[in-house]
């Protein structure tokens, strides 16, 4: 026994004395790989050589390791789930690569194009600890901002690299691992990359699984659900990361799982793992019919809300210690919701168009009725889809949306624009309007009046008569569903004569809409019996106001109207009513019949509901209202100039606007009339036109004004979005006024207005000036590279969209945030040595098209010089910076020169492109001859030309260039390598001329010849 406890005893201290060693062995252990699971397979097939390398071991493996070294021993098990992970990112990464385009690969960006998949790669080659820290990365960046995700990690590693030095037995070696993680340095520049790789890998993976995310976030969005009760941030994220795995694992095992809480919900939206969901209140079952869920893994949960208007959501906040430099602890707040955070630009024109119904204020009813009116809007004006969109861009804008939202025919389409609408109905008009608008309803067609005029301007010149006047009130007050109480018809009498331009002198009256007329006899049911008709009233004493007016029964057939005369001599006008004065606004009945009679407060005249309940009879016109000497106020709501009009009783002019319904309404009974006429297209097109007559006119055009102004701009940015499909936008954009954004003064003429535009709608609340990017030849964000066209295609190809055109890749930088990409401000070129001259021939140049440059290629590095353009107060992270970046041209391996592609090719002392000129002789036959360029331009300008067949001749140019000889450069149908000599040309002060490669007719193209030769020093061909 004594033998044995030596021998014990003597192994433990060599165990110690082994683990004190190891314990103060300061190894980088990141350095290590494992091989990937093979589920991961199709994802690293998927990545780009360069991704592959950086995942397997550069410096995302080196991170993944380290985290997930430093995270190791608090992680539940997760093999089923790092499995299942494995086969849905190798299903997403090979369903991109599929529909992703493979140019411009032997561009600068090569190297940088196509999914990002490092961070998942270089956790699947680090051990399932990494893989786990990978899940993590994902969810933080679906929750948080990049900034605040940034800030999370770093307290999370500082935090835990804490707990283990506290809390770990250096002497005991199951601590070991941990105490060496602890010791490895995770600078915060790495954390944000690891960010950014797991956020540019949510954007292409939602695009993938659209379909069944749009599902999942219209549960999550009737959650209402807490994410995490914890109040530091570290036990918080760690609690919300663990149990979202835990019950992940189990749903993959096909065990059925009851949530309370919203970090599972969390998980599957960035996990992309879809298991059936039982929802409770109200009882749906969601069928997602996941291969990678085991039968019985289904989700249990209960929902608070179902209304399209109240979108609860998952909420979760934290307090960041290290968002900024200096200050207390930032409380921030995320809602996980039923769009998401990144929303596609078509989907922000479903926000707009919510917006533009919330300006609609009462008017609006229901996102259908409101669409079905802009389809009215667009059947109302006799304008082709192109002549449209060139007048009223905005209303071309709307139309559109309202139709897609019209024509949608999936349930989970549908409800998901529902709530863009909402959205936009709650939280959208600051992006159109400033605080202080008030536009007019439906662009003020909901105005009585307005509507009126356009609706009868169709029928001039067919209205002859008094009684068509008058049948034409009745017909749209009953559009309008006025009720027979609204109010009556005034219309000017002048002896026997209808004669419509006659100055009036004396007025009828008569109801708008038929009254009730009760008799005697009673029916079946023992109520009085009743009819509908017309009453007329006319003035029979000269007082000032009306008084005791003579009433007479109408027919209720359309079209008739007795003639009346005045009772008295003089025919004396109303009150307020003056002779010879066409236009009046209001006017006073003393004791009107019932019908119109209103009780008012005396203090407020404010109208009485009253609460009487309805007799067997209803007031009758013909019933005087007994009150004394009260007096009704009647308003001008509409009618003709000089003519019959309807006027309201009230004891204010009228306010209440037409509803979408009823405008619709209208309008479809005109929709050809107007179509025909100008006087719809005249409302929208005048709508700039200013009516300065009131104060609140000039309100009204300010407003109306801004809605088109911001609809304008809107319809700019999504011309421009046209040429990025995928691309998506922060749903936060609408938070910022888009009419107070600097961009858009000179979006369609430079490249950095619409770089600044980008920006703008990437990060969602950021609008930079565009002087600060002139220099800009590209910019990184998320999953996409946007990059001006002259870096990706050859300097004589015509821009299809313009000399400022801009072309989305799929790719990133690995840098987080926006970055905006400028050259230096002097690129280096290759000087030449000494020993060159054995290379250098100059042959004559013989007219053979060749491509001299093959080894010539395009390589995208980064200097160190970074600046943030755009950072909040005091923040340690910014949204924005500009990188210095070099485009360097390489002939085989050796490095060339460093290029300024844009300055070169914006520099019009040294730069100009042949483009081939229109052949008239193309059907002519005989067809003049047909020479390459280069050959006809040294025959004008009687020039050697001199072969350059290789860099080492471009870099030591033959003399008296421009003089008696001109250099021809042969990179033959060579983009990449006609790129890079044409800048390095340039650079070089030399006067140069890109030529198409294709033959031109000596005849046409002589007089192009002879512009673009002058002062020509070096032919690229």
């Amino acid at each position: 026994m004594s033998a044995i406890g030596r021998v014990t005893a003597s192994a433990l201290a060599a165990t110690n004395e082994n683990t004190f060693g190891l314990a103060n062995f300061n190894i980088d252990f990141s350095l290590v790989k494992v091989e990937a699971p093979i589920e991961y397979g199709g994802l690293r097939s998927a990545l780009s050589r360069h991704r592959v390398e950086n995942a397997e071991q550069g410096p995302q493996h080196r991170t993944a390791r380290r985290l997930g070294a430093l995270f190791e021993q608090i992680l539940p098990p997760i093999k089923k789930l790092a499995e299942a992970y494995g086969r849905r990112s190798s299903q997403i990464a090979e369903t991109e690569k599929r529909k992703s385009p493979t140019a411009p690969c032997s561009g600068p960006f090569a190297q940088h194009i196509g999914l990002d998949g490092t961070s998942i790669y270089a956790a699947a080659t680090s051990g399932s600890s990494a893989i786990a820290v990978h899940l993590l990365a994902c969810l933080l960046a679906r929750t948080w901002s990049g900034p605040e995700a940034i800030a999370i990690w770093v307290e999370l590693v500082a935090e835990r690299k804490k707990d283990i030095n506290e809390n770990t037995d250096a002497s005991q070696i199951q601590g070991l691992a941990a105490r060496v993680a602890a010791q490895q340095e995770i600078s915060r520049a790495d954390l944000a990359s690891w960010d950014a790789s797991a956020r540019a890998w949510l954007l292409s993976a939602d695009e993938t699984q659209k379909f069944r995310l749009t599902q999942l976030r219209l549960i999550i969005k009737d959650s209402g659900l807490l994410v995490s009760s914890f109040g530091n941030t570290h036990d918080s994220v760690i609690d919300v990361w663990t149990t979202a795995m835990k019950t992940l694992q189990d749903l993959v095992l096909g065990r059925p799982q009851r949530i309370s809480k919203g970090a599972l919900l969390i998980g599957l939206s960035c996990w992309h793992i879809f298991p059936d969901l039982n929802v409770v209140d109200p009882l749906t079952h969601v069928k997602f019919n996941d291969e990678l869920i085991a039968k019985g893994g289904v989700v249990t949960l209960g929902l608070q809300s179902a209304s399209p208007d109240n979108d609860p959501g998952v909420q979760w906040s934290l307090s960041l210690s290290h968002l900024r430099y200096y200050g207390n602890p930032v409380i921030v707040t995320s809602h996980t919701s039923a769009l998401g955070s990144r929303i596609s630009m078509e989907n922000l024109h479903m926000v707009v168009l919510g917006a533009v119904f919330g300006t609609w204020g009462q008017c609006f009813t229901d996102a259908y009725a409101g669409a079905q009116l802009i389809s009215t809007f667009r059947s109302c004006l006799d304008f082709s889809d192109d002549e449209l969109e060139h007048r009223l861009p905005g209303m071309h804008l709307l139309w559109s949306t309202a139709r897609r939202f019209l024509t949608c025919c999936c349930e989970t389409e549908r409800r998901s624009l529902l709530c863009l609408i909402s959205y936009g109905r709650r939280r959208g008009q600051n992006f159109l309007l400033e605080p202080s608008d008030t536009p007019r309803p439906a662009f003020g067609l909901a105005v009585v009046d307005t509507l009126w005029n356009i609706v009868s301007n169709t029928e001039r010149g067919r209205v002859t008569t008094r009684a068509q006047e008058v049948e034409n009130l009745r017909k749209f007050a009953k559009l309008c569903d006025f009720g027979s109480d609204y109010g009556i018809i005034r219309y000017p009498r002048s002896g026997c004569t209808c004669d419509l331009t006659y100055n009036p002198e004396y007025y009828a009256y008569t109801t708008a809409i038929p009254h009730l007329n009760y008799s005697q006899k009673r029916n079946l049911a023992g109520h009085h019996k009743s009819s509908q008709s017309h009453a007329h009233w006319v003035a029979r004493s000269s007082s000032s106001a009306l008084n005791s007016l003579e009433t007479q029964e109408l027919s209720c057939q359309p079209g008739h109207v007795i003639p009346c005369t005045p009772v008295s001599e003089k025919g004396e006008l109303p009150e307020d009513m003056h002779r010879n004065i066409p236009y009046v606004s209001h006017f006073k009945w003393t004791d009107p019949p019932e019908q119109f009679h209103y009780k008012y407060d005396e203090e407020s005249g404010d109208e009485e509901s009253g609460d009487e309940e309805p007799g067997d009879k209803e007031p009758s016109v013909n019933t005087p209202s007994h009150e004394g000497r009260n007096s009704v106020n009647f308003y001008r709501s509409f009618g003709y100039n000089n003519g019959a009009c309807l006027f309201h009783a009230g004891n204010r002019p009228e306010t209440r606007n037409l509803y979408d319904w009823e405008i619709q309404k209208i309008l479809e009974l005109y929709v050809p009339n107007l179509a025909r006429s100008t006087s719809f297209s005249g409302h929208f097109c005048g709508l700039h036109e200013r009516d300065m007559s009131t104060s609140s006119n000039e309100e009204q055009y300010d407003s109306i004004n801004s809605l088109r102004k911001a609809l304008s701009r809107l319809v700019q940015v999504a011309n421009i979005y046209r040429r990025f499909p995928g691309a998506t936008v922060p749903i936060s954009i609408v938070d910022s006024p888009i009419n107070d954004a600097s961009c858009f003064r000179e979006l369609n003429s430079t490249l950095a207005s619409k770089f600044a535009c980008i920006a703008m709608f990437e990060t969602g609340n950021y609008s930079i000036q565009s002087t600060q990017l002139k220099s800009v030849m590209a910019m990184s964000s998320g999953n996409a590279i946007y990059v001006a066209d002259a870096l990706i295609q050859d300097p004589i190809e015509p821009h299809s969209y313009g000399p400022q055109g801009i072309t989305r890749i799929i790719g990133n930088i690995d840098h987080p945030g926006v970055v905006m990409l400028a050259p230096p401000q002097a690129p280096l070129i290759r000087t030449e040595n000494a020993d060159s001259w054995r290379v250098i021939d100059h042959h004559k140049f013989d007219g053979k098209l060749e491509n001299c440059f093959s080894g010539t290629s395009l390589h995208l590095s980064f200097t160190k010089y970074e600046i943030p353009l755009s950072v909040s107060v005091g923040a340690v992270d910014a949204d924005i910076s500009m990188v210095e970046t070099l485009i360097s041209a390489h002939d085989q391996k050796n490095w060339v020169a460093d290029l300024d592609v844009l300055s070169s090719l914006r520099c019009k002392d040294f730069f100009k492109r042949l483009r081939p000129p229109y052949c008239k002789h193309a059907n002519q036959n005989p067809r003049p001859p047909s020479e390459n360029a280069a050959v006809q331009i040294g025959k004008v300008c009687g020039k050697q030309l001199v072969s350059i067949a290789s860099w080492e001749e471009l870099l030591d140019p033959p003399g008296d260039l421009g003089g008696s000889t001109i250099a021809v450069v042969r990179a033959y149908d060579n983009w990449p390598a006609r790129v890079a000599t044409t800048s390095v040309c340039v650079q070089k002060g030399l006067s140069t001329r890109v030529l198409p490669t294709e033959p031109l007719c000596t005849v046409c193209g002589n007089k192009a010849i002879v512009d673009i030769a002058t002062g020509a020093q070096v032919l690229i061909f």
